[in-house]
């Protein structure tokens, strides 16, 4: 680790250097183009049980299968989960699944399957944790400690946000790495130096967002600023 550098997170002497995002979600053999922020060791362990976390509730979708990459990494992720050593953690997932019906658009039942109860703030957290390591990448620092970073885990954003969204894929500023495992972009506010927001997907199937923005800079309908 380079003499000087910080957290990417925590602004703390860097010890090592953190996935962006994380390796594991990534199916061997991995790209040599993985992107890497520095971390303390503090908070590199601190993301341990969130990663495996969402990298479970990924796999188990039934929308990234049909993906290449996807499905090596839901075989991986089933495998880990059948060793004596993950019974705890297959049994947390276990306990957040239930029973529900499946219907048709026109209402028809069409039987049973087992939904995942999602942990929100597990995922929150990894959303915000993923926006700080890329706004590092880019930009080369720390979001200014006056800034708010807002994490949308489905985005679940209103239509014109969306758009933005839309309009930032049409213009090709969308990174990809590993075979389509994992892309972002960005688009900034033209008068609020790094005011920004951020697209990610895994699989181009599991979508997430985050907005940072200056808090003395107002905003728009959109939650953008202006």
């Amino acid at each position: 680790m380079k003499k000087g550098a910080y957290c990417a997170y925590c602004g703390k002497e860097a010890t090592t250097r953190d996935h962006v995002p994380p390796i594991s979600f990534f199916p061997r053999p991995r790209t040599s183009e993985l992107i890497t922020v520095p971390c303390c060791t503090s908070c590199n362990e601190a993301f341990g049980f969130d990663d495996e976390y969402v990298k479970t509730i990924i796999a188990i979708r039934d929308d990234i299968g049909s993906h290449p990459q996807g499905m090596k990494l839901v075989e991986s992720v089933f495998r880990a989960l059948g060793r004596k050593e993950a019974k705890g953690f297959q049994e947390h997932i276990s306990q957040s699944l239930k029973r529900a019906e499946i219907k048709s658009e026109s209402g028809l039942f069409l039987g049973y399957r087992d939904i995942h109860t999602i942990d929100k703030n597990r995922l929150t957290s990894f959303v915000t944790r993923m926006a700080r390591g890329l706004f590092f990448y880019v930009f080369g620092q720390q979001i200014p400690s006056d800034y708010i970073l807002t994490p949308a885990p489905f985005l679940d954003w209103n239509l014109e946000t969306l758009k933005t969204l839309a309009s930032l894929i049409e213009k090709n500023n969308i990174q990809e790495i590993g075979e389509g495992v994992f892309r972002f972009g960005w688009t900034e506010a033209p008068d609020s130096p790094m005011s920004s927001l951020w697209y990610m997907d895994f699989f181009r199937a599991v979508p997430f967002g985050a907005i940072i923005r200056d808090s003395n800079a107002p905003i728009n309908n959109s939650g953008t600023t202006v």
